[in-house]
């Protein structure tokens, strides 16, 4: 079932999480999020710019409640990936350009 999972139902469910700390339901946000986490993980899924965007949102969750020992792992990872996929981006622009 996992391999069936779209890019676009992860942003859905990352929306959802959001949705869910701007109402104040801390606990079912970080409950979305760490699974969202998780499952973006997946060799199935593999998609890493889903995976930063969802420990992005965790880490900003935590941020929120000044839980900072937990948000600036997942903030640190977040932006390895996006610098990672920035790179790939340049990289792959100056080879077809």
């Amino acid at each position: 079932m996992t391999s069936q999972i779209s890019g676009d139902l992860i942003v859905r469910v990352n929306k959802l999480a959001l949705q869910y700390g701007a109402n104040g339901r801390f606990n079912d946000a970080e409950a979305v999020l760490s699974r969202l986490v998780n499952l973006c993980r997946r060799p199935q899924i593999s998609d890493r710019m889903q995976l930063a965007a969802s420990l992005n949102n965790l880490g900003l969750l935590y941020m929120r409640q000044k839980r900072y020992g937990k948000a600036e792992p997942l903030l640190q990872s977040s932006l390895m990936l996006q610098q990672d996929l920035l790179d790939e981006q340049i990289w792959l622009r100056r080879w077809y350009h």
